[in-house]
Formats: C-alpha cells, sequence, structure tokens
C-alpha cells in the first residue's frame, strides 16, 4: 500500500512458486522502503527460510533454507530446521538482517548471500557452544554411567541427542544416521558404548523410534520397530538391563515392550508386549539391575525379576494405594533400594509423592501454585533428604503456572525456589550429576541450564533473617554458631541496601555487632543475617545464649546456560 491502507497491490509476484503464502510469517522493509524481507515457516516441502525483495516487490528470491541446495547457512552451530518465524532489518546498514527461527538466531551482513549462526558458536571438531539464547524445548537429561565425563541432552523438533564429552562445554548435536526431525525422548546406556534412545513427539508417530549406537552415540541406526496401535508420541522411555546383554525396554504408543535380540541386526529386532495397564509413561531404574517402576493409568508398578514379572506398587506395599498414574515422572533413591520419588501435573493426582515399599505412597505438597504443575523430581546421589523439583505448564495460556525448580533439604517437608539468573520458569526436567556438584534442567523454550553446588554438604549452609531491630533500640548483639565453638561465617545486612557499617564476612566462633541511634537514619528496621554449618546461638546485652532455629533456605545457586 502506498495510500496509508487505502488500497493494495499484491507484491508476490516472483516470488518462487514453492513458497506456503499462508505460512509467512513476518515481514520487514528497509528505511528506503527498496528492500524488503519476509520469513516463511512451512514445516513442509522447501518453501520455508527467508525470501528477498531489492526493487520494491517486484522480483523476489528465496536465500535461505535448509531444504534447498545453495541455501544453507554457512556457519550453523546448532542444526535445525530454518523455518523462519521473525525477520528484521538493521535500520543503519540494510544489508544486515536478522531471523529467528524456533532455536536460533541467524544473521547475514551482505544481503542475504552467507549467513552466520548469531548466538551460537562452532568448537573444535564440529562441536557446538551455545553463547546466547537457544530455544530448546528440552525434554532430557542424562549422564553415562559407563563414561561420566559424557552428558545427553534431548528434547523436541531436531534436538534428538545432544552429546558432550567435556563436562557441558562442546556439544555434538548432529550424529549420522538419525533422523533429522522427530524429537528425542529419554536414552539408555550400556558398557563398551553401548546406547540406545526413544524418539517420537507427534501423537500418531509409526516410525524412526528406536535407535542403537554402540560406539558412544558417534553413529546411530534405526531398530526395526512394529508401529504402535495407540496415537500417544513416540517412545517416551527405554530401558537396557546390562546383566541380561540383549533386553530392552521400550515405552511406544503408550506399552511397554520388550526385546531379547536387540544386539542382533538392526532389521531383525523383534518385540513383544508386556501385559500392563494402559497408558505406560515412564521407567524409573534403581541400583538394583533387575528391578524398575514404571507408570500406568492404574498407578506405578515395580518389577524385581528384570520385566518377567510386574506388581502393583499398592500390592508390594500392601497399603492398597498404587500411586500417581501415567503422566507422572519417576525417580528412584539410588541410595534406598524402595525409595521412589513421582512428579505430576495430572488434573487428578498433581504434586509430588514418595513411596516406600513397607509404607506406600505419601504426598509431599510444594507450595501453590507449584503443586499443581510439577514437573519432574531429583533425588541427590548421596543425600536422599535433598529433593529438586521442576515445575512448568505448557505455553497454550495466557498466565503461565510454572514456578521455577524448587529445592527440599528435609526430604521434602519444607520448600525453596532456586531461580536465580534463570530467564524462564517453565521447566520439564531436573537432574542431579553422578557426584551431586551440579544440578541440571531442561526449560520449555530456553534450553538447558547448569548451577555448580559447591555449597552442597551434609550441612546445608543457611541463610535467613535472625531478627529485627527497631530505630531507637541500641544494644549488643552477638551471634555463634554450635554454642560459639565452630568457625562459621557471619554477616550483617540492612534493609533493601547494605548500610556503610555493614561488617564483612569474617572467620570467628563469635561475632558482635554494636549498634547506636545514628546507624538508622536511612531505614526504619535492620535485619541481622546469619550463615553457618552448624546450630546457631543469638544473645542480647550478654544473656544467656538461646538456640535459633532458622527458617531460611540455602542460598541461592546461579543458573549458567549450556
Amino acid at each position: 500500500s502506498d495510500d496509508g491502507g487505502l488500497s493494495w497491490l499484491l507484491i508476490e509476484d516472483g516470488v518462487p512458486g514453492n513458497y506456503h503464502p499462508s505460512e509467512m510469517m513476518h515481514i520487514d522493509r528497509s528505511p528506503d522502503g527498496m528492500s524488503i524481507w519476509a520469513c516463511d515457516r512451512t514445516y513442509t516441502g522447501s518453501g520455508k527460510g527467508v525470501f528477498r525483495s531489492l526493487d520494491r516487490g517486484l522480483t523476489w528470491e528465496h536465500v535461505l533454507s535448509d531444504s534447498a541446495p545453495g541455501f544453507v547457512p554457512t556457519d550453523l552451530a546448532t542444526p535445525v530446521r530454518i523455518g523462519g518465524w521473525w525477520i528484521d532489518i538493521s535500520p543503519s546498514q540494510p544489508s544486515i538482517v536478522y531471523t529467528a527461527t524456533s532455536a536460533i538466531l541467524l544473521r547475514t551482513e551482505d544481503n542475504g548471500v552467507t549467513w552466520y549462526d548469531s548466538l551460537n558458536s562452532v568448537q573444535p571438531g564440529a562441536l557446538s557452544r551455545a553463547n546466547g539464547y537457544t530455544g530448546w524445548v528440552g525434554r532430557n537429561v542424562a549422564f553415562n554411567p559407563y563414561d561420566q565425563d559424557m552428558m545427553v541432552v534431548q528434547g523436541l523438533d531436531s534436538l534428538l541427542v545432544g552429546i558432550s564429552r567435556d563436562g557441558g562445554f562442546g556439544w555434538d548435536v548432529d550424529q549420522p544416521g538419525l533422523p533429522p526431525y522427530n524429537g528425542g525422548n529419554d536414552i539408555a546406556f550400556g558398557p563398551n558404548g553401548l546406547t540406545f534412545v526413544g524418539l517420537g513427539q507427534f501423537s500418531g508417530t509409526t516410525d524412526q523410534l528406536i535407535y542403537r549406537s554402540t560406539d558412544n552415540g558417534y553413529t546411530w541406526e534405526q531398530l526395526s520397530f512394529p508401529a504402535p496401535s495407540s496415537a500417544a508420541p513416540g517412545s517416551t522411555a527405554v530401558h537396557y538391563i546390562p546383566s541380561v546383554a540383549s533386553t530392552l525396554f521400550a515405552v511406544v504408543g503408550g506399552v511397554l515392550r520388550r526385546s531379547d535380540n536387540v544386539l542382533g541386526p538392526a532389521n531383525r529386532v523383534t518385540w513383544t508386549d508386556i501385559a500392563l495397564p494402559s497408558n505406560v509413561g515412564y521407567i524409573a531404574a534403581t541400583s538394583i539391575a533387575t528391578q524398575f517402576y514404571v507408570t500406568t493409568s492404574a498407578g506405578v508398578f515395580v518389577t524385581r525379576n528384570g520385566g518377567s514379572s510386574f506388581e502393583s506398587t499398592a500390592i508390594e506395599s500392601g497399603t492398597g494405594s498404587s500411586g500417581p498414574a501415567s503422566r507422572a515422572r519417576i525417580e528412584a533413591d539410588q541410595s534406598n533400594v524402595g525409595i521412589l520419588w513421582a512428579a505430576s501435573d495430572d488434573n487428578n493426582a498433581h504434586g509430588l509423592y514418595r513411596y516406600a515399599s513397607n509404607s506406600g505412597w505419601q504426598s509431599f505438597p510444594l507450595p501453590d501454585p507449584a503443586e499443581r504443575w510439577c514437573k519432574d523430581v531429583a533425588i541427590h546421589p548421596t543425600m536422599s533428604n535433598v529433593i529438586a523439583a521442576a515445575t512448568g505448564q505448557d505455553p497454550y495460556v495466557d498466565e503461565n503456572g510454572g514456578t521455577g525448580i524448587w529445592l527440599s533439604q528435609d526430604g521434602g517437608n519444607t520448600w525453596a525456589q532456586q531461580n536465580h539468573n534463570l530467564p524462564i520458569l517453565r521447566f520439564n526436567q531436573v537432574h542431579f550429576n553422578p557426584t551431586g556438584t551440579a544440578i541440571f534442567v531442561a526449560s520449555g523454550g530456553r534450553g538447558f541450564f547448569r548451577a555448580d553446588l559447591n555449597t552442597l554438604d551434609d550441612k546445608l549452609f543457611l541463610e535467613a533473617e535472625l531478627m529485627t531491630i527497631s530505630a531507637g533500640l541500641d544494644g549488643v548483639y552477638e551471634v555463634g554458631v554450635d554454642g560459639a565453638a565452630s568457625n562459621g561465617k557471619y554477616l550483617m545486612a540492612g534493609g533493601t541496601s547494605p548500610p556503610d557499617f555493614m561488617q564483612p564476612s569474617m572467620d570467628a566462633p563469635t561475632a558482635t555487632y554494636t549498634f547506636t541511634t545514628s546507624q538508622f537514619t536511612d531505614e526504619p528496621l535492620y535485619t541481622l543475617r546469619v550463615r553457618g554449618s552448624g546450630s546457631i546461638f543469638v544473645r542480647l546485652d550478654h544473656s544467656p545464649w538461646v538456640e535459633w532455629s532458622p527458617t531460611g533456605s540455602a542460598p541461592e545457586w546461579t543458573w549458567g546456560k549450556l
């Protein structure tokens, strides 16, 4: 339109015939009006990507795609489908153009001749490194128990398997043998480089479901698998039992299936259905190779003989309750056989649950609204009382109910949020590394994040409000740890900003602070805080020591992007 929208002229003449008009998502033009750029996000054919006109729409060129030869970016660290969702021309240099896909941001500086990945970099060995925004919808984080330097992330769309062999710095996200686009859900490891993955994200997926690698994920081959009769999406779980060398369990279409020749020729693998209630969802391995749990529409079931038979946890515990149903994600306590945690966002049974084989199921509520949207739970590998929970609601609402990551230091009785530096509060999974020194989360649209747990030990550091001191109340305040006998660290802070007289952290069995009214000119109240690794005691004006029971939580972790 050249008249303020009174009349319109169709300017698609000259657009290559492979484009999809209904999938044009965004358009931008240069300040002089000569250059017009548009992006097409279609999921089919070769018409997706970016189209450019340098003559106000008289003629067009297709300048970016992942399915048309010659249009692939030259420095793409993260291999994803180039379906454009947004496009922007630099107002100062029209030859610089940015386009955003669902996962990455691409940049051209020569009018679309060459493209670069703006927020990711290529590392030596063709590995990728996320330096900024990466819009993955994460589904899984796992570590190889046979090679603890090998970490795996999985997610929707083209993140079938992302493998790091250096602690999460460089990532191999494009291994030969895997399909280009089907979503990754679960992974199972075996000795000598043996690895299996379960794929599929769309209802009715009948192919490209189970893959095998014999070289630690460098290459893959598809295993034969009967088409699922259910419309449930893909393979949600895989489980391999090393002590039974050829046995793999896979959940596909809501059915648990077993193969006893999974190490044979890939195109001759056969499967048998396991008789369980419908809608089997997830599998949780235990420290005993032949014992694992599965979720079904009738609650959680357990096998103790490598899958030869299953029984409801209601029968095992003798309590009559079988726990939450199919949507629950479960994790077994690796240091306590017979202890299982479940996280569920099911309408009828949402929240966190703990199962003990000798006492049955018990609910451990999270604060509202986290209780309603509990997605996953993780147990610290060496301290069973340390539990992490991930919350998130699928993004089809105006106000999302996700409240991020929660931590309990007392076995689920009390909880505190741990969201410092996280750009999103919607998560699908949380996972401790094998040594318990770090925790990882898979977000619902911003990739994966890590927090180091250097302060995590048997006596978690506490930092909470000790007392509030009113202006005009002078006196000598002392705090000590373990009856002033241990070498704790103490810190005093005040109001919304630290006052000038704030004392630095000090190593001393007792820290003494003296206050005068002149120090309370800016804030009516000041808060004395203490951090220590043992019992905390306090006294005023040399009165007897009184033990103080803190109500706070561990210091917030600082999350960093993988």
